[in-house]
């Protein structure tokens, strides 16, 4: 499996703003720094944004001898995607959102694209007053995961000189 793409327009995460639209019905955003939103006078609307990640899921990747000089490095990779509904029935769309990934419908998708679904935050309400009046606002931040593997190359010790600073000489040890 190759490592995941977080650009918003790899396959893997056009996958997940798939799964946001279709499920939500509403217009999807990426949430980044300068991006257009949405006008909000009254529209619903749903943004997606990387909270954390990747992270390493293990102190260490594994390594896997594939050749004589060859080895693979193994390992698994966590991220959260923040999901924010915007819009008076945001709770029952995140909610939606929220029973959503657990139906083999997405598992499957996501698996295809080499995404893990490891559970959920809940749904929290993030409404507030802004100056214009109150904004209700949803949000769900789901834990993902993603495998990477790279090749390396095995370095290997022919010899080692080893220097006796107490009498000054030298020792050669080659490798058999």
């Amino acid at each position: 499996m190759s490592n995941l793409s977080f650009n918003p327009k790899s396959p893997e995460m056009v996958c997940l703003w798939e799964w946001a639209s279709e499920v939500s019905g509403l217009q999807v955003i990426w949430d980044m720094p300068n991006a257009p939103k949405p006008q909000t006078c009254g529209k619903e609307y749903l943004s997606l944004g990387l909270v954390t990640g990747p992270i390493k899921y293990a102190p260490h990747d594994e390594r896997r001898q594939v050749g004589p000089e060859q080895i693979d490095v193994v390992g698994i990779r966590r991220f959260t995607l923040n999901v924010t509904v915007y819009g008076e029935d945001a709770l029952d769309i995140g909610a939606a959102l929220q029973d959503s990934l657990d139906l083999s419908k997405w598992t499957d998708k996501f698996r295809a694209k080499g995404i893990a679904f490891h559970g959920d935050q809940g749904v929290v309400d993030l409404s507030a007053q802004l100056e214009t009046g109150f904004e209700v606002r949803a949000g769900l931040d789901i834990l993902l995961s993603y495998a990477v593997n790279r090749t390396d190359e095995m370095i290997f010790v022919e010899q080692v000189e080893l220097a006796n600073l107490i009498d000054g000489t030298e020792t050669v040890i080659e490798a058999p």
